[in-house]
């Protein structure tokens, strides 16, 4: 695990791949990194579209393998490297699924 020990004027976060995709992981928002190396939130945002760092979209099985599930909830994360499903292309019906917080499988 990478440490984050760095004053405040220090923006090799933004300006290191390894260490923004670290920071990403460990639940860090932009605005909370910008905040913590100096810079801005759209600065940070900006740094991680440059070098490609983006959450990817997986999915939990709603009723865990016991027949095909209709309705499984989806989650963003950095921990992944390819995306469960693939976006809709759909643009008849656009849909804005809003999430409600912390989800706990069995809960």
């Amino acid at each position: 695990m990478i440490q984050f020990i760095v004053d405040h004027s220090d923006l090799s976060i933004i300006q290191d791949r390894t260490l923004l995709l670290e920071a990403k992981r460990l639940g860090f928002s932009d605005k909370q990194i910008g905040m913590y190396c100096g810079s801005t939130e759209l600065e940070v945002r900006g740094s991680r579209q440059r070098f490609g760092i983006r959450p990817f979209v997986k999915q939990i099985d709603t009723v865990s393998g016991e027949w095909p599930a209709q309705t499984n909830y989806l989650y963003l994360t950095y921990h992944g490297n390819i995306d469960d499903i693939e976006p809709s292309t759909n643009e008849e019906a656009p849909i804005l699924v809003l999430g409600s917080g912390v989800y706990r499988i069995g809960k």
